[in-house]
This record gives C-alpha cells, sequence and structure tokens, in this order.
C-alpha cells in the first residue's frame, strides 16, 4: 500500500503545478482564474488523502478525514468551469453563482462537523468508515451531488450538439469526461462494488486527480487560456486614448471608457446616468451642430474644440454609430472622442517649417539668379568696356587736329591778302585736304555713332536685367493675369547673355502666344528661371556638338503644358525617386533648392511637374502641367 501516499502526493504536486502554469499564461482569463482555484481545491482533496494514509494517531486522522469533505466545493466549482466554457460571460447569473458557492461551503461545513466516523488499525493500515447522523440535510446533500453532477453534463451536451467548432466540441467532451470518471468510480466504490463483496483500494483521489487531468488537457489543447474576444474588447475598450461613450436614446451615458472618463473630470459612478449635454457646452463647433446632428446622422471625424477643465483648449474629433436592436429600432449611440491635439500641433509646427523652408528655398533661389543677374551684368560690363575703349581710341586719332591746322593756315593767308590759290603751295593743298579730310571725319561718326548705339543697347540691357531682379526678388504670390509667353520670353531674356556666352541655341515651339491664366507670375517666373539654368548647366557638362534647349507650350482645354528640353547630362534612373527632394542635387558646390523650390511652387499653383530621361547622357524633360484655372494657392504647402 505504500503507492497510496505516493499516488496522493504525486497528484498534489502535479495539480499545482500545472494550475499555476496555465494561470501565468493569462491572469486576466477569468477561465483561468476559476481553474486555479479548482486546482487549489483538487490539490487539498488529494493531500488530504496523502495526510489520512500516513497518519499514525487518531487525532491526526480525524484532521486529515474531516478536510477531505471540501468535494461538495469542487463538484460546484466543476459546474460553474463548464458554464464559462459553454455560455457568454456577460449571460453568467453572478448572484446564482455566489449563491451556489455559498450553499456548497455550507454543505462542507457541515459534512466537517456532522461527520461520524470509525477508525482502527489492521496490518498498520488506517481504514475509515464514514458515516453520517440521521438528519433531515442528508438527502439535500446527495440531491446537491447528483444536481451538480447532471447540470454541467447537460451544459457540456447541448452545447456539444449546437457548436459548429469541432475543436469546441472536443474541448467540451474532454471536460464532460472529467466530470464523469470521478463520480462514476465514487459511485463504485462506495456502493455498487461493496454490495458485491468487492473491495478497491484504489483511493477516489485517484479518479479525481485522472479527472482534473482532462480538464488541464481541454484547456491546454485547444487553448482556452487565449484572449476571448470579449475580453479583448473590454481592455482595447478601457485602455484605448480614444474617449468612448455609450448613450441611450435619451441622451443618458450608460458607459465611458477610462479615456473620456479623464477627459470629463467627473467620477464615473456620477458621469452614469449623466446627460451628455454636460459635454457639449464645453465644446465649440465650427460650422457644425454635433448636438442636433448625430441624432439624425452618423458622424464621421467632425472637428470641434474641447474646453477641458485641466488641459485647457483641445482640438477633438467626433464620431458616432447608431446602436439598433434586432428588429431596427434605435436603443442609444456610440460615440467616439478622438483627441488630435498633438497631431494639429505637429502640422501646425510642419506647416511653419516648411513655410520657412520655402522661403530659403526662395532667397537662395533669388540669391543664386542673382548671381546670374551680375554675371551676366559683367559680361556687359566688358563689352560696355571694350565699346568705350574703341571711342577712345576714334578721338585719340581723330583728324580734327589736321582740320583745326588747315584753319589755321587759311586764317593767316587771308589776313595777309596772299592770293589763296596762287603763289603759295600749301594753300593750292587745301581743297584736296578738305575733300580727304570731310570722308575721314564721317567714318569717325559712323564709328563713333555705331559704339555709341552699342553702348546704349548695354547699358539698357543692365538696367532691364537690374529691374528684373528687383521685380523677381519682391516675392509676390498674389494671383494676377499672367500672359505665359512673356513670361516666358522675360525668363530667357534675363538668361540670354549666358545663352550666347556659352553658344547654347533656344527654340521655341509655341501655339498661343496670347494665352493668358490667372496664377502667380513670380512663381512662374522662378519656376522657369530654375528650368532653364538647370538645362543651360547640364549641357554645359555633357558638351553636344549643338547645345541646345526647345521650349514647348501646348494649350489643352483645361490646362496647358510648358516643357523644357535638352540634350545634356541626362538623369541617372536611380535619382528620380529624389529628384525634387530637399537637398538633393548631382552638381558640385550645388544646394539642392531649386528643383525642390519648383515642385512646392507647382503644387502651390495646383499644377504638377514631372522630369523624363532616357539616362546619362540622353538629355531630359521637364513637364509642367498648369490648370488655366491655377491660383496660388498656400494652404497646400
Amino acid at each position: 500500500m505504500i503507492a497510496y501516499p505516493i499516488i496522493s502526493l504525486a497528484s498534489f504536486f502535479i495539480v499545482f503545478f500545472l494550475g499555476t502554469l496555465v494561470y501565468a499564461e493569462n491572469k486576466q482569463h477569468p477561465v483561468n482564474r476559476l481553474f486555479l482555484v479548482f486546482s487549489l481545491l483538487v490539490g487539498i482533496y488529494n493531500l488530504s488523502e496523502f495526510g489520512f494514509s500516513m497518519a499514525r494517531d487518531f487525532n491526526t486522522a480525524k484532521f486529515w478525514l474531516k478536510l477531505q469533505m471540501i468535494w461538495p466545493i469542487i463538484y460546484f466549482a466543476q459546474y460553474h468551469m463548464v458554464l464559462i466554457f459553454t455560455t457568454e460571460l456577460q449571460k453568467i447569473n453572478k448572484r446564482l453563482i455566489i449563491s451556489g458557492y455559498i450553499i456548497s461551503i455550507m454543505i462542507s461545513f457541515y459534512c466537517m462537523f456532522g461527520l461520524h466516523y470509525e477508525i482502527f488499525e489492521e496490518s498498520n493500515t488506517w481504514l475509515r468508515l464514514p458515516r453520517f447522523p440521521r438528519s433531515k440535510l442528508i438527502p439535500v446533500l446527495y440531491l446537491f451531488l447528483i444536481v451538480f453532477t447532471i447540470l454541467p453534463l447537460y451544459h457540456g451536451g447541448r452545447f456539444m450538439l449546437s457548436s459548429k467548432e469541432r475543436n469546441r466540441r472536443n474541448q467540451i467532451g474532454l471536460f464532460m469526461m472529467a466530470v464523469i470518471i470521478p463520480t462514476i468510480y465514487s459511485i463504485l466504490k462506495e456502493s455498487v462494488l461493496p454490495a458485491l463483496h468487492i473491495v478497491i483500494m484504489v483511493p477516489i483521489s485517484v479518479a479525481v486527480f485522472i479527472g482534473w487531468l482532462f480538464v488541464a488537457l481541454s484547456i491546454w489543447k485547444f487553448r482556452l487560456f487565449d484572449i476571448t474576444p470579449e475580453f479583448a474588447a473590454r481592455n482595447i475598450i478601457s485602455t484605448i486614448r480614444d474617449g468612448l461613450v455609450l448613450v441611450n436614446n435619451r441622451g443618458n451615458i450608460l458607459s465611458a471608457n477610462k479615456a473620456f472618463i479623464k477627459l470629463s473630470g467627473i467620477d464615473e459612478p456620477n458621469l452614469l446616468g449623466h446627460q451628455v449635454d454636460f459635454f457639449f457646452k464645453r465644446c465649440h463647433f465650427n460650422g457644425i451642430d454635433i448636438p442636433d446632428l448625430y441624432l439624425k446622422y452618423e458622424l464621421k471625424n467632425q472637428p470641434f474644440i474641447y474646453n477641458s477643465i485641466d488641459n485647457g483648449k483641445l482640438y477633438m474629433h467626433f464620431s458616432n454609430s447608431n446602436i439598433l436592436d434586432k428588429k431596427g429600432k434605435l436603443m442609444g449611440y456610440a460615440f467616439v472622442i478622438a483627441d488630435i491635439t498633438s497631431y494639429v500641433k505637429i502640422q501646425n509646427e510642419m506647416k511653419d517649417q516648411h513655410q520657412q523652408m520655402l522661403t530659403l528655398a526662395h532667397r537662395a533661389g533669388m540669391a543664386e539668379i542673382a548671381s546670374g543677374v551680375m554675371h551676366n551684368i559683367g559680361n556687359l560690363m566688358n563689352s560696355l568696356n571694350v565699346s568705350t575703349e574703341k571711342i577712345l581710341e576714334i578721338l585719340k586719332f581723330s583728324k580734327l587736329s589736321g582740320l583745326t591746322q588747315a584753319n589755321r593756315l587759311f586764317s593767316s593767308a587771308m589776313e595777309n591778302h596772299v592770293s589763296l590759290f596762287n603763289g603759295d603751295a600749301k594753300i593750292n593743298l587745301l581743297p584736296k585736304y578738305y575733300e580727304k579730310l570731310a570722308v575721314s571725319l564721317e567714318n569717325e561718326q559712323a564709328r563713333l555713332k555705331e559704339e555709341s548705339t552699342t553702348v546704349l543697347e548695354k547699358v539698357i540691357l543692365i538696367k532691364e536685367a537690374i529691374e528684373l531682379q528687383q521685380d523677381y526678388a519682391r516675392f509676390r504670390n498674389f494671383n494676377e493675369p499672367v500672359n505665359v509667353v512673356s513670361v516666358i520670353d522675360e525668363a530667357l531674356r534675363i538668361l540670354e547673355p549666358s545663352f550666347l556666352k556659352h553658344d547654347i541655341i533656344v527654340e521655341k515651339k509655341i501655339e498661343n502666344v496670347d494665352l493668358e491664366i490667372t496664377t502667380s507670375r513670380t512663381r512662374l517666373m522662378n519656376i522657369l528661371l530654375n528650368l532653364f539654368k538647370n538645362a543651360m548647366e547640364s549641357i554645359n557638362q555633357n558638351y553636344p556638338e549643338t547645345k541646345l534647349i526647345e521650349v514647348a507650350l501646348v494649350d489643352f482645354v483645361d490646362y496647358l503644358q510648358i516643357s523644357v528640353i535638352d540634350n545634356g547630362a541626362g538623369i541617372a534612373s536611380v535619382d528620380f525617386r529624389r529628384l525634387f527632394n530637399y537637398g538633393f542635387t548631382t552638381k558640385s558646390g550645388g544646394h539642392g533648392f531649386g528643383l525642390h523650390f519648383c515642385a512646392n511652387a507647382i503644387k502651390e499653383m495646383n499644377g504638377t511637374i514631372e522630369a523624363f530621361s532616357d539616362g546619362i547622357g540622353k538629355g531630359a524633360e521637364f513637364k509642367l502641367t498648369i490648370p488655366k484655372s491655377a491660383e496660388y494657392n498656400p494652404d497646400l504647402q
């Protein structure tokens, strides 16, 4: 009989180990909590079997024998577990469960204090003959055991017949085995077999242990400790950052999560049953009456401002959903109050940073354009200097001094009354000299006129370049009627000296020279200047035989397209996706502002910019698409 205490003690430790292991998987799950309690009760029962088998005096045996009387509680806990497995948690009547535990505990205590027993020693083995005194509670005790054996079998069998999930049916089948095995073994050992004069020495605790193993197998095999949808929903609702509120059709708050409770500043007991209007009184609605509209429509992400008690002004989004019963009757509403204050602040900061970046890009672009203008002015100044030197050279070698000497000789002859053409040989040469001098002076005058005209043209070009630079440095973003062709011509005229210096040919393919739209002239000019300058620099990197920039303007029904095509260095395929990124450049010494500025500027004009290239060394095309109704839109920043 040494196996008797060993089996009891081993089952005690195994029960506790597995019960704790299942509980540790998910401490919040109700099944796992109850399974830990059930394991504790089964372990105590098996421990009492071990203690009784090892007892060597009357009082010790008496204590362990009475401790075994917790089995009514075990029966009810077993029924409670089946109930949880087969019934939705919210449908379980908590009051009945609590009452069942109270009754089972009372019956267990009655058995402990009302049990009569006879203990005697036979071959160093303690035997027990328990019996109850005649009492009216005895029938109630047996009725209790019968009821809480039949109820789990009934619920489990009903679930197995109705469930369409094979795993769930197998799960409950295993648990029903856990109910049947100890019950059948108890009936056989205590009633049937003694009537047949058959004695079985295996304790009931072994049958209880085997039944408990079926429960553990059911939980482990089919993962009952996993999160159920109901449990997950409760946790998500309680921990979500957005405020969630359930309101009946009379406007009373039925339920609210922690986020809304914190937002409202009212404790949950005082909040439930409260009219939701108190929340709306602190809200500022911009052009939409949410308290009135949610009664008629399901709203989605409607913005409003909430004046909270602790955090001041908050930016919120409101959404609601109608709750209907099975017949489609309105029962209430579910509100979602999302706090987007952080998002709004980030958006505002990003908008400010973007505007600063655009301003910086514009200034850098203007600085680059100014540098180009000054370079062009420098070229003009060189030409002006050359023309000035030529004028000075003409004046230095002018024949005007010879005319003065001839006039003096003529005046002297007149004073001495000398015959003008008789006697003095020098006087006789004056007519021919005057004739040659007239021709020479005419040539000098023509050359002076030519060089003066050149000087005037260069001065006018310098003046126009300075005026254009001043005009476009003002960063005007207002909308105005713009003749697109005139803007293209002005941009080309600014860069014309650079094109001439580098022998770049500009071809224009324009269908409608009178095309006019309303947009920001400065934005369009800056975009074109950047594209023309990029095309020129790309050509200078590639050195083609014929340096060509083609400007095409195509007039469509609702929009226009401006294409700037060059036969320059081209674009690598890997660079397309970052071509318009801030700071990206392939030029040494480049700042990466130009194309990024163009992309943002054309976006603000409600247009698009695209780049095309067949690869390195094969040129590139930049295509601007601008709606004819395009207007400068700073909100798109």
